[in-house]
């Protein structure tokens, strides 16, 4: 992969961080009462430090790191997400 596509990858990465917290935000109400604090925290600051080593970590070797820490906190992310819908699919 040359520099530049790096380079890109690890704003892609950056921003996708951003936006996965971001959405994070608006459902840990509700998650919080469905779901175990400690898993929650641990997500949270997962998705935290991932962002903050994006964040200073400037020059991408470690990117299949990042991008595998990503991908385990999107996973977790949408196993949440859709377990919290069918609990308010139940509820309703």
């Amino acid at each position: 992969m040359k520099i530049e596509d790096q380079k890109q990858y690890h704003e892609y990465l950056l921003e996708w961080c951003s936006d996965i917290y971001s959405h994070w935000e608006n459902m840990r109400p509700m998650f919080s009462r469905l779901f175990d604090i400690k898993s929650l925290e641990e997500w949270e600051e997962s998705c935290r430090e991932l962002k903050e080593k994006l964040q200073e970590d400037l020059k991408v070797d470690s990117a299949d790191l990042h991008f595998q820490t990503a991908k385990n906190l999107y996973e977790q992310w949408e196993l949440l997400y859709s377990e919290s819908l069918t609990y308010r699919e139940e509820v309703e």
